[in-house]
């Protein structure tokens, strides 16, 4: 039998156990590949090395600073070492699905500034659209923040279907 530990979540390797998680910390080695042109993770190590350094948190392929935001996300949260700390596969589908437009964008929020007024102006609407997406708006609500809620629910009426296919089988 042939090991590929690059794609195996630490608890595999190290204790021969496999859950759901084991395939959600998989999900981000391949989401990583795929975002990489199909470079295999840690190419530069030996299976042996992997086995060995895999259950450090911080021995993980590395970002590049050009992915979307909920890319990059989703990967580190996919790959924690502690499986209990990951999503469930439903959890990062909806993260993907539904993330705000903002986060498509590549690096953190805050490095897309501008010193135009309109761009800061514009900037700011999208900072306060992420704060509403994590639920932590006001009652009064920026027209901003109810934008994205609108854009929020017309991406799940759009994804409904997927919903709907995957319960019928």
């Amino acid at each position: 039998m042939f090991s590929f530990p690059f794609w195996q979540a630490p608890e595999v390797i190290s204790e021969r156990v496999y859950t759901t998680k084991c395939d959600v910390y998989s999900f981000a080695i391949l989401l990583w590949e795929i975002f990489n042109n199909a470079q295999m993770p840690h190419a530069r190590f030996s299976n042996k090395v992997v086995k060995q350094r895999i259950s450090d948190p911080s021995f993980r392929p590395p970002l590049d600073s050009k992915l979307p935001i909920v890319i990059k996300r989703v990967m580190k949260t996919c790959w924690r070492a502690d499986p209990n700390k990951r999503p469930t596969m439903a959890q990062a589908a909806r993260y993907l699905l539904f993330a705000p437009p903002e986060l498509m964008q590549p690096g953190p929020p805050s490095v897309r500034t501008t010193k135009t007024r309109k761009n800061s102006k514009r900037t700011k609407a999208s900072s306060s659209k992420i704060r509403a997406s994590r639920g932590s708006g006001s009652e009064n609500e920026s027209s901003g923040a109810q934008a994205s809620k609108e854009s929020a629910a017309k991406r799940r009426t759009r994804h409904s279907h997927i919903k709907r296919r995957s319960s019928n089988r």
